[in-house]
C-alpha cells in the first residue's frame, strides 16, 4: 500500500513542533534552540522510522516519490515488527507524599494519585518529555526502598538540565565524564569534572537520588545512534 509522502512527512512535522515546543519551554525556559534544524532533521528521520516508514524517491519503488510501508525487522526478516514500550518503572519508596514531592519538584508531571485504601495508594509521575512513567506509592512493591538504581534521563542540554533540576531544589552533582569516554563506572570510579570534552553524545553525565536514595542519571544526547 502507497502513502502520500506529504502526508507521512505532516504528521512527522507535528511530533516533531510538539515535542520541541516543550523542550524549548521546560528546558529553555522560552529561549530559542539554535540547534533546532540539526534536532529536527534528525527527529524526524527517526519518527518516520519509528512508524515503520521508507522514503522512496525517484528511481526508488514506482518512482513516483510515495512512501511504503515497511519496517526494518520485516524488510530483514520477513515478518511484521512487535512494538515493545517501555511504560512504566516501579520505584519502591518509605515515605509516599514525601517521594512525591520530590518528583513533583524535579518537574515530573503528577498523572494520578489513588487512594484506594489503607493498603493500596498509586501514584503514577511522567519526567517532562518522556513517554514512559514512574510508579510508586503504598502496596505496589515488595523492593526495599532505595533499591533501583541507575535509571537514566535523556537531556539535549546537560549543563541546563543539571542548572534547571540544581535551581529546583535538587541535591545534583556536577557534571561529570568517564575518563576513558565509556559509560559511567559504579561507586563514581574513573570521574572526571566537566561534560565530555568533545561533547560526544551518550559521554556526559551528572546524578541525583530521591529521598530513598533511589538513584538517577542525566545522561546528554543530541543526536541518537542509528537505530536508536
Amino acid at each position: 500500500m502507497s502513502i502520500p509522502a506529504t502526508e507521512i512527512l505532516k504528521n512527522a512535522l507535528d511530533h516533531a513542533a510538539t515535542d520541541h515546543g516543550v523542550y524549548e519551554a521546560d528546558i529553555l525556559g522560552g529561549v530559542h534552540d539554535a540547534e533546532w534544524p540539526s534536532w529536527y532533521a534528525d527527529h524526524m528521520t527517526r519518527t518516520l522510522a519509528d512508524a515503520g516508514y521508507s522514503l522512496n524517491g525517484p528511481g526508488g519503488n514506482g518512482g513516483n516519490g510515495s512512501t511504503q510501508a515497511t519496517t526494518a525487522q520485516a524488510q530483514a526478516a520477513g515478518t511484521t515488527a512487535l512494538e515493545l514500550k517501555l511504560e512504566v518503572l516501579v520505584l519502591p519508596v518509605t515515605d509516599v507524599d514525601r517521594a512525591k514531592d520530590f518528583y513533583e519538584k524535579a518537574g515530573f508531571r503528577l498523572d494520578a494519585d489513588f487512594n484506594i485504601s489503607d493498603e493500596l495508594r498509586i501514584i503514577q509521575l511522567t519526567p517532562p518529555g518522556s513517554e514512559m512513567s514512574i510508579i510508586f506509592g503504598k502496596g505496589v512493591t515488595d523492593s526495599t526502598p532505595g533499591s533501583v538504581q541507575n535509571l537514566h534521563l535523556i537531556v539535549k542540554d546537560i549543563i541546563a538540565a543539571q542548572a534547571d533540576l540544581h535551581n529546583r531544589g535538587i541535591d545534583i552533582s556536577e557534571v561529570w565524564h568517564d575518563a576513558d569516554g565509556l559509560f559511567h563506572r559504579p561507586g563514581g570510579r574513573n570521574r572526571v569534572s566537566g561534560p565530555s570534552p568533545d561533547r560526544a553524545d551518550y559521554g556526559s553525565f551528572a546524578s541525583f537520588s530521591d529521598p530513598d536514595g533511589n538513584g538517577w542519571f542525566l545522561q546528554e544526547v543530541l543526536t541518537r545512534a542509528p537505530g536508536r
